[in-house]
Order: structure tokens, then C-alpha cells, then sequence
């Protein structure tokens, strides 16, 4: 190739276009990218409250089961005692219970539930639990405090 004042032209013409296509390609992907960032943030956000929506629901339903479950086999606990004459068995059921119970209670707003029907439930597991937890001790043979 010759070197001249006109191939010097074009091949600085060449550079600058260059140059400022790559500038103006850099900008526009800033521009995009800043532009998917703020609607993936707020897509993340969205899906994020939805699911944990779904999650305190889930967790709320898995500890009423959990407070069943552990109520419902009271009778067998207490036979299971009275066989093999280990009160401390009653002891471990009454702490799972009473675990059991306190996250339930912990995660969810009994008093503050707009839903009359699943405010009468709640409110009828805490009557329930408070009456197995106080004969489970009265089986033991002492009482319990009214308030820690």
C-alpha cells in the first residue's frame, strides 16, 4: 500500500469511526444494562414478596400440623408412660410441645387476623394446647406457674 496524504485521511477517518462507533456501542450497553438492573431488581423485589407471601403462609400451616400432630398423641404418650413407668417421657413431650406452639406463636399474628374463621381456629389451638400442656403437668404432679 502507498503511503499518501489521502491514504493518511482515510485511514484516520477509519480510527475515529472506530473509535466513536465503540464509544457509542459502550453507551448504549450502560444504558440497557442500567436499564435491566433497576427492572431485575424490581422483578426480583416483586417475586421475592410473593414468595415469601407463600412462605409465612406455608410456615404457618406447618406449625398448626406440627401443634396437631404433637397433641394428637397425647393418649399414646401417657399409655407409653403408665406401661413403663417413665414420667420423664411426659417431660420431653411437653418441652416439644410447647416448642412446637411457641414458633407458631412467634410467626403468627393470631389477634391481628382479618380471617374471623382462622382467628377462631387459632384462638381454639391456643385453648387446646394451653389445656394438654397444663394436664400433661398435672399428671407429673405439680403446677405451673401462671406467668413466666
Amino acid at each position: 500500500m502507498k503511503k499518501g496524504p489521502k491514504n493518511d485521511k482515510a485511514i484516520r477517518f477509519l480510527m475515529i469511526s472506530l473509535v466513536g462507533i465503540t464509544v457509542l456501542v459502550i453507551g448504549l450497553f450502560a444504558l440497557l444494562s442500567g436499564y435491566m438492573n433497576k427492572k431485575s431488581t424490581e422483578t426480583i423485589e416483586e417475586v421475592g414478596k410473593l414468595y415469601m407471601t407463600g412462605m409465612n403462609e406455608q410456615i404457618v400451616m406447618h406449625y398448626e400440623t406440627v401443634i396437631e400432630l404433637r397433641l394428637s398423641q397425647v393418649q399414646a404418650i401417657i399409655d407409653t408412660v403408665y406401661e413403663e413407668i417413665a414420667p420423664h417421657k411426659i417431660c420431653a413431650y411437653i418441652y416439644d410441645a410447647a416448642n412446637a406452639f411457641n414458633k407458631f406463636y412467634h410467626e403468627t399474628r393470631i389477634l391481628a387476623e382479618e380471617d374471623a374463621e382462622k382467628k377462631a381456629g387459632y384462638i381454639a389451638l391456643l385453648k387446646l394446647t394451653k389445656e394438654v400442656l397444663e394436664t400433661c403437668i398435672d399428671l407429673l404432679g405439680f403446677e405451673a406457674p401462671e406467668r413466666m
